[in-house]
């Protein structure tokens, strides 16, 4: 499987925000693939496998990126787990809005980050 748009734009601006090990981890984002998809009802979880000849970063998770889905009424929240230094887990949530039945592959969405 490969990263959906809100994926990719979401993991773009976590390369940004992340406190450190950013150019790493943008090398690690370049060549994943998706081993999994959750859709949990109130919001999702993206289980990623990145290729482990790349370099292992020393940050364990990375926050502080929003988006703005059309038709939501709150931002989703994103969170990224690191798992031995390799991209691992891509959380999605939502505040008060049900994903059920939601295909985030088809979603109109605006990043924000901290």
């Amino acid at each position: 499987m490969i990263l959906t748009e809100l994926e990719k734009a979401v993991l773009e601006a976590m390369c940004q925000v992340a406190p450190r090990d950013g150019e790493e981890l943008e090398a690690q984002l370049r060549s994943v693939r998706v081993k999994s998809r959750d859709n949990s009802g109130v919001g999702f979880f993206t289980a990623l496998e990145p290729e482990r000849s790349r370099k292992a970063v020393s940050v364990k998770v990375v926050e502080g990126v929003w988006a703005n889905i059309k038709g939501f009424q709150d931002p989703m929240a994103f969170v990224l787990f690191l798992k031995d230094g390799f991209v691992d887990i891509l959380e999605g949530a939502a505040i008060r809005d049900s994903t059920f039945g939601v295909d985030f592959s088809t979603v109109v969405f605006e990043i924000h980050a901290a």
